[in-house]
């Protein structure tokens, strides 16, 4: 058996194991990369996770106490999160939000702007993407911001995120050559591209492909650069962007080989084990996920449910 299709089944065997929030990113990523029925059905065995009858309760509590998580780069981000107070929270609503409409099809973004409003929610947006230090440093955290007010749930047809990627490409010569550097860089130009897909829903735009090709490019040299010292969680997430933009890599049979080396003692799953980058608080099968998800969606064709016009279409404004 494939190894992708071994680590698929070892997952789905041992789905119980892990934790709600696990088993939903799972079953999310590979029901809208390619219409996975097993996790489709999984899906909807979650539904009570965050269809409830308090669902703007439920959203304000995120905004205002977000939960404790585990985060990469804590220590160099906290001085960003203390000057945006309101990033995490919102964004998990934001998430929430997305999760309703486009895995249970249940609008909430009425509820949402009950706790805030539209213009403070594209404020945050505005200040985020003139901050360029916080934008380095806060990466995934940023981006996913954006992506979920501008592109993906509060959508303006007049208002186009190119020119702003243009700028987020330059910040590519800001970064320096450490590990944890190229771990924030990387991961700011994937979640680019994964925020353009609707975290896998739908194609890129045509518009915005060529600047989506200069940063696979980018973030190519710098793991061709720097192998052995990036994470698998980084070569699969680029991979996965590659899919998605139908972009060719001369690295994917080199990361394809690190992760037939890479299996864990403890079960069929991924950890890092031949790369300096090994993240020692990460090995256990849930602690995992992210990586093992990515890599079985890095070794298939991209199907997403939507096509740009038709996402379009279910995001009419809300009343």
């Amino acid at each position: 058996m494939p190894l992708p299709d071994v680590i698929r089944a070892y997952y789905f065997t041992h789905m119980s194991e892990l934790p709600a929030e696990k088993q939903f990113h799972f079953a999310s990523r590979m029901s809208s990369w390619d219409q996975d029925p097993q996790a489709l059905a999984l899906l909807q065995t979650l539904r009570s996770m965050f269809v409830t009858d308090s669902i703007g309760d439920d959203l304000s509590l995120l905004i205002n106490k977000p939960p404790v998580a585990k985060i990469n780069a804590a220590e160099r981000r906290a001085p960003y999160f203390q000057k945006y107070p309101q990033l995490r929270g919102c964004m998990l609503a934001l998430f929430r939000v997305r999760h309703l409409l486009f895995h249970y099809d249940i609008d909430a973004r009425d509820d949402l702007l009950r706790s805030i409003s539209l213009e403070q929610l594209m404020s945050l947006g505005h200040d985020l993407k003139e901050d360029t230090e916080a934008l380095k440093v806060l990466s995934t955290y940023a981006i996913n911001y954006i992506f979920l007010v501008e592109s993906i749930l509060f959508p303006s047809p007049d208002t186009s995120l190119v020119p702003f990627l243009n700028d987020v490409v330059k910040l590519h010569d800001q970064y320096d050559d450490t590990p944890e550097d190229s771990l924030l860089m990387i991961y700011l130009f994937t979640h680019c591209i994964i925020g353009a897909s609707n975290f896998y829903q739908t194609s890129v735009s045509l518009e915005e492909y060529p600047v989506y090709r200069t940063m696979l490019e980018r973030i190519e040299s710098r793991i061709d650069t720097h192998y052995p010292a990036i994470n698998l969680d980084n070569k699969f997430e680029f991979l996965v962007c590659c899919r998605i933009t139908g972009f060719s890599s001369h690295l994917e049979q080199a990361i394809q080989s690190e992760a037939e080396q890479s299996m864990s003692p403890e079960g069929s799953f991924l950890v890092d084990t031949i790369n300096t980058a090994k993240q020692g608080n990460k090995t256990s099968s849930a602690d995992s996920e992210h990586r093992n998800v990515l890599y079985i969606m890095s070794q298939s064709t991209f199907r997403p449910k939507y096509s740009i016009s038709t996402a379009k279409a279910r995001l009419s404004s809300p009343q």
